[in-house]
């Protein structure tokens, strides 16, 4: 039976970034799914277009349960969450359905099953400030004009169907679930290519201070 996959995500306000992100997912995954907290624009005209499933979700200050929501509708063997302003080369998309299909010929042939992968979000900034902070050559077109960039290996891609859930308002994170279940993880070196750095000073300011609000109150629940 041939491996399948999902892409989850969350969006809201998004239509600058959207159709980059899920325009090249399309031909690689079975599923799209979008839950939108809100958005004004065009963002879930543009999700639909290219095939999407969207559910509406009012945001409730917690990105773990607006990404839960999206997790819960998925139907896939397999899951892969992005966000709105990332994407995935063609030739990584190829690389991920060989690694869930390979995943799934192991089963029941005596070895510790394998339940997640491990991908290397690319953050593009100027900033060279951040932690692990590399510069990229001028003729990278990927990293769209910034200077460089720093990798933030995440939990992206899982079996559905496991009870896995995003943990904490922000700063969220599938990996405590999926350790504490047990299974293989295996970190790859696939790229998740990441361009937040384009976005307005405008969003910046309101991501500061949301992420501000979040924090103390998630403080308040795990200090």
């Amino acid at each position: 039976m041939m491996a399948t996959i999902s892409l989850c995500m969350i969006a809201k306000n998004e239509e600058g970034f959207i159709e980059h992100c899920l325009s090249s997912a399309k031909k690689y995954v079975d599923e799209i799914v979008v839950v939108d907290t809100g958005s004004k624009d065009n963002t879930v005209k543009i999700a639909k277009d290219n095939g999407a499933k969207v559910f509406h979700r009012k945001w409730v200050n917690d990105f773990s349960a607006s990404k839960n929501e999206a997790i819960k509708q998925a139907r896939s063997g397999w899951i892969i969450v992005l966000d709105a302003d990332e994407y995935i080369t063609e030739k990584d998309w190829k690389i991920i359905k060989k690694l869930i299909a390979d995943a799934d010929k192991t089963l029941g042939k005596g070895k510790k099953e394998v339940v997640a992968f491990i991908l290397d979000q690319i953050n593009y900034t100027d900033n060279k400030d951040f932690l692990g902070w590399r510069s990229v050559s001028p003729e990278n077109k990927l990293a769209q004009g910034a200077i460089g960039y720093f990798p933030n290996p995440l939990v992206r891609l899982f079996r559905n169907g496991k009870g896995y859930k995003f943990r904490y308002k922000i700063h969220e994170t599938i990996f405590d679930s999926i350790a504490a279940k047990g299974g293989r993880i295996i970190r790859t070196n696939i790229p998740i290519h990441h361009y937040q750095f384009k976005k307005s000073k405008e969003f910046d300011k309101e991501k500061i201070k949301k992420y501000s609000e979040l924090m103390k109150e998630q403080l308040k629940l795990t200090p």
